[in-house]
Formats: C-alpha cells, sequence, structure tokens
C-alpha cells in the first residue's frame, strides 16, 4: 500500500469517526455517505491486492454507483448541498474513470488517474464532513460568546 492509499483509508475513516460522533443523528445521510466512502476505500484496497489496473479499479466505480444511487435516494428527504457537491465529484470520477479505461496503456495513466482519484475523493470526504463541522464551530463561538459576557467576582469592581 502507498502513501496515497494509507492517507484515503486514514482520512475516510476519521471522516466516518467524526460524522458519527457528531453528526449521525441530525444528518444521517452523512453517516450513510461516510460508511459508502470507508467501505469503497476497503474495497479499492482489496481489489489492489487481487487484481491488476485496469479490471481491479472497476469496483470501486460499483461502490460509487451505490453512492449515487443512495445520495440520489436521500435527496427525497433532505436536499442539502454536500450532497450536491459529492454528486458532481462523483460525476467528474465517473469521467476519469472512463478516460483511464480508455487509455490505461499510457505510462502516465495511472499516476494522472490515481492523483485525480484521490484529490476527488479527499474533497468529497470534505463535502461530508462541512455540515458537521460548521455545526461545531457555531457551537464553540455561541460558547465562546457566553463565556466572554460572564463576569467572574474580580472583574465586578
Amino acid at each position: 500500500m502507498g502513501p496515497g492509499l494509507i492517507s484515503t483509508g486514514l482520512a475516510a475513516a476519521l471522516t466516518f469517526a467524526f460524522v458519527m460522533a457528531v453528526d449521525r443523528h441530525k444528518r444521517p445521510a452523512a453517516l450513510g455517505a461516510s460508511a459508502f466512502m470507508l467501505l469503497t476505500w476497503c474495497v479499492a484496497v482489496i481489489a489492489s491486492v487481487f487484481g491488476e489496473p485496469p479490471d481491479s479499479m472497476l469496483w470501486g466505480q460499483v461502490c460509487d454507483g451505490f453512492l449515487v444511487v443512495f445520495l440520489l435516494g436521500s435527496m427525497r428527504y433532505e436536499r442539502a448541498r454536500w450532497k450536491i457537491g459529492v454528486l458532481s465529484l462523483l460525476a467528474i470520477q465517473a469521467v476519469v474513470n472512463f478516460t483511464y479505461q480508455v487509455v490505461w496503456q499510457h505510462p502516465a495513466a495511472f499516476n494522472t488517474h490515481v492523483l485525480i482519484l484521490n484529490l476527488t475523493f479527499f474533497a468529497q470526504l470534505a463535502c461530508v464532513l462541512s455540515p458537521g463541522v460548521r455545526d461545531v464551530i457555531k457551537a464553540l463561538n455561541q460558547r465562546r460568546a457566553l463565556l466572554g459576557s460572564h463576569r467572574g467576582p474580580s472583574e465586578l469592581v
């Protein structure tokens, strides 16, 4: 496993843990999406161990397809910008994957493909994290405002 695969897996696991701790009741779709992304990473690792590109990369595309279906289904209940962001990035990944299937024998194709997929994967994780991070920052600002407005005994003089 290379550093790209390890870093994406660590980011996916941390995203899942954060969403599980902060957002699971408020945004169950974010929990499902982060679980799908972690599952996609696990499938990509298993496929890379047992297969060779480009065939081994097809399994990640299957998982991405399931994530698209999940997000489109969840849009019926709650429309959110982060979902549109993830769906847009998945569309970019689909185009990149299709292009790779066509030109996979080119020497630079594999590294370019992996770099673009890793960057879009990190961007997807950022989209899933964004509402929860915004809520945490808002709560911290409210707490700081409450603590700042509290006057202790030494400040009353």
